[in-house]
């Protein structure tokens, strides 16, 4: 049974990206990224593969990359990767894994908005939901510096949740398991700007649940189709598949994402 949850603060919705560190904390490590599954990892890294050059064409620029867990699963398929996310936590937390596991990848803290490598690359990754948390014109330069910095022939890989599922089956409220607590994922969707506002919030204490303290909040721009076609045109990429997930279906408007590969041209 669920529990009684008392309405929480009101929604911010202005601008700006201060909130990422406060969203992207131990409560988001803990309770979203440490329960992604094993399996779920290397479904992804198995799409992954069947579409990346071999190792040797070039390293690959895992981008928001989290705790590490593809840069991990590719490093130990032969590839070079270097893993940047802007949240501090997360990288010292990869870069223990890799430690561990004796996998030779790089990870650092890094904006994506900033991109000013040469051409490197060989692909550039943004996965699970890593790309779309700035404005239009940040998103937009974070494309711009992902085609410069890949090189020739080099592939960019979105994997993005589906705007149009959302909106066709749009939930305010989702509840799921965590351990012996709950998580509440609380959603607005701003029309006018195509953002997704979500409310994460934790509750614990066995039978007795409590709203934990550190109650935040993630504003995350979804993007028609069409739209993330012309701005990667417009950063000099080239849509080549449109797919509607990890298992490589075809995508359609109830597809539950939307995967995007492209090329620099």
């Amino acid at each position: 049974m669920k529990p009684e949850l008392p309405t929480p603060p009101p929604v911010f919705s202005g601008a700006g990206s201060d909130w990422l560190l406060g969203y992207f904390n131990a409560d988001y490590q803990h309770f979203v990224l440490a329960q992604i599954s094993r399996e779920r990892t290397e479904r992804q890294v198995r799409f992954l593969l069947r579409r990346l050059p071999p190792p040797q064409a070039g390293p690959l620029l895992d981008l928001g990359c989290g705790l590490g867990r593809h840069a991990l699963a590719l490093a130990a398929h032969g590839y070079r990767v270097t893993g940047r996310d802007l949240v501090p936590s997360f990288v010292e937390a990869a870069q223990q894994q890799a430690f561990e596991t004796n996998l030779p990848v790089l990870f650092q803290v890094g904006d994506m908005r900033t991109l000013a490598d040469p051409p490197t690359f060989a692909a550039v990754l943004f996965l699970w939901s890593s790309f779309g948390y700035f404005s239009d014109e940040e998103n937009q330069a974070t494309l711009d510096g992902t085609a410069r910095a890949l090189l020739s022939n080099g592939l960019v890989f979105l994997d993005l949740e589906n705007r149009e599922r959302i909106l066709r089956h749009f939930q305010r409220d989702s509840w799921r398991r965590c351990g012996s607590g709950w998580a509440l994922e609380r959603n607005r969707f701003l029309l006018t700007d195509d953002t997704l506002i979500t409310r994460k919030i934790y509750l614990s204490n066995g039978d007795r649940f409590e709203i934990c303290p550190h109650c935040s909040q993630r504003r995350l721009k979804l993007y028609p189709l069409a739209t993330v076609r012309r701005m990667l045109n417009q950063a000099g990429l080239a849509v080549e598949e449109v797919l509607g997930g990890e298992e490589g279906e075809p995508y359609s408007p109830e597809s539950r994402r939307m995967w995007l590969v492209a090329r620099r041209t």
